[in-house]
């Protein structure tokens, strides 16, 4: 259970970097 919670959590810092990028991207074509 130990290994499926550090997945988890990698997964989710992961998803949280790429939610950011999105966001950044999103931000660069609505300012442009």
């Amino acid at each position: 259970m130990k290994k499926q919670d550090n997945i988890f959590l990698i997964d989710y810092r992961e998803l949280s970097r790429l939610l950011k990028s999105t966001q950044a991207i999103q931000t660069s074509l609505t300012s442009s």
